[in-house]
């Protein structure tokens, strides 16, 4: 009688776990079925969540795409200027060594013309006639 009652009990017990572990399976996937009901839900919102951002974003992207063009040129104006700029410098830099260079031959051109302008035309003109009747003879 007393192994009827072990065994009833370990039965009883067994049953019992049986019973507890079936209950804990059950709780398990009915939790499983609501986080991966969740789940969906949450990526049904994020997709809508992504499609507005996509609409939000795509007149930035066009409106980037066609100030592109006016950027990157005047992105190019800029460097021409600074090249020029630098060009512009650098002559007004040379400018004073120019100067003096040139003073010098203003100075030489000046004395030369005043030089000329001391000659007197007819002895020149008197010269040829001169050469040219001597060489005529």
């Amino acid at each position: 009688m007393e192994q009827r009652r072990e065994k009833r009990d370990t039965l009883q017990k067994r049953r019992d776990t049986a019973e507890s572990d079936r209950k804990d399976r059950v709780a398990k996937a009915v939790a499983a079925r609501e986080q991966a009901q969740t789940f969906s839900q949450q990526r049904e919102e994020k997709d809508t969540q992504l499609k507005a951002l996509n609409a939000r974003l795509e007149p930035l992207r066009e409106k980037l795409a066609s100030s592109k063009a006016a950027f990157d040129q005047a992105q190019q104006a800029a460097a021409t200027a600074t090249q020029d700029r630098a060009t512009v410098q650098a002559w007004v830099k040379g400018l004073g060594g120019a100067v003096v260079k040139l003073g010098g031959i203003a100075a030489e051109v000046h004395a030369a013309a005043q030089e000329r302008s001391a000659w007197d035309a007819s002895v020149l003109v008197a010269a040829r006639a001169a050469a040219h009747d001597a060489g005529a003879h």
